[in-house]
């Protein structure tokens, strides 16, 4: 247990930065092991829990005082790396990282927005089912060609009309593409 002054003066700061920042972790962790005076001041701290909450919690490019690392045997028990400041900053900087990759990539045309293409396979199926759907129109075509030249005449009808379809169906599909915007609005990211 050290008082406010003792950690101000091992850390060479003023007592206090060092009251502003025993009170935040009394505030954050109320079950700190703390020594009270008559008027409920705080005398003396752990300076493990102390060490322990500048480690994890504490800007080390603001801190003035150095941020001390905890031992094993100091009965706080010792910091997870998952945990510390240092791993979320590194993890932040991943996140801008992959960011800024997508963002090259949307710049460079390479990503497509999975809703849009959804909706664009969508729309594109239910065009070729319609056209489709039309050849039960040509079945006296085909009785016409079955009565009057065989199965070769329905062979060869058969051809036609699948020409047809596939024309009809190249001529929707350009069509639905000319009526497609260019590029699609970019989602823009809700955290940046």
């Amino acid at each position: 247990m050290y008082s406010v002054a003792q950690i101000a003066e091992r850390d060479g700061v003023s007592k206090q930065a060092v009251s502003k920042a025993v009170k935040k972790l009394i505030e954050e962790r109320p079950d700190t092991p703390v020594v009270r005076g008559n008027q409920g001041q705080v005398l003396q701290v752990s300076l493990a829990h102390y060490d322990e909450y500048r480690q994890r919690f504490v800007n080390p490019a603001k801190a003035t005082a150095p941020i001390r690392s905890i031992s094993t045997g100091t009965g706080a028990g010792s910091v997870d790396p998952s945990d510390s400041f240092d791993e979320a900053r590194r993890q932040n900087e991943w996140l801008k990282l992959g960011r800024e990759r997508i963002k090259h990539q949307e710049d460079l045309k390479q990503l497509v927005r999975k809703d849009k293409l959804e909706e664009a396979n969508r729309i594109i199926a239910r065009e070729i089912q319609n056209i489709v759907k039309r050849l039960p129109n040509n079945a006296d075509q085909i009785a016409l060609a079955v009565s009057k030249e065989g199965v070769h005449g329905v062979r060869v009808l058969l051809r036609t009309i699948a020409f047809d379809l596939g024309n009809a169906i190249a001529d929707r599909l350009v069509a639905l593409s000319g009526e497609a915007p260019e590029t699609d609005e970019l989602i823009e990211d809700l955290d940046a």
